[in-house]
């Protein structure tokens, strides 16, 4: 295959895994945008130990917390959570998820894959798997909660 071939076959098998469902949050999507496309969280069902969720801030306008010195790559501006334990902010990566078929979800709506649960507002997303552990993202903020 050439290079013009796979990217094309990344797009559609994305657009196929993500891309359905309604803006409402039906089942069938695995990823979201809120309706100003500054934040998009996305659901791994099936990740290294289980159910993984994240979200990503695409304009971060908020404090940065300095990056560590092993980070070699991006220090980039997202919360992440498992199905047990604190969430993740900030994260070192060197690649960004970007799903550009995902729904937007309507501002006052409730999202929910798997043991996650996030509530959609005009001031940001906030996260919480089945234990309660949970993130806040926004454009000026990303908090554990």
């Amino acid at each position: 295959m050439n290079m013009r071939t796979i990217i094309l076959v990344t797009i559609i098998v994305s657009a196929a895994t993500f891309g359905g469902g309604a803006a409402s949050g039906q089942e069938g999507s695995q990823a979201f945008f809120t309706k100003s496309k500054n934040i998009e969280c996305i659901y791994y069902p099936t990740y290294v130990d289980g159910p993984f969720l994240e979200c990503l801030v695409l304009n971060y306008t908020g404090k940065i917390p300095k990056q560590p010195a092993d980070c070699d790559l991006d220090w980039s501006p997202q919360a992440s959570l498992e199905t047990k334990g604190r969430p993740q902010i900030f994260s070192c990566r060197g690649d960004t998820p970007y799903q550009p078929y995902a729904p937007v979800v309507a501002y006052g709506s409730t999202w929910k894959r798997g043991p996650f649960t996030c509530s959609v507002a005009t001031i940001g997303v906030t996260c919480r798997n089945a234990s309660k552990r949970g993130f806040f993202v926004s454009r000026t903020s990303i908090r554990a909660l």
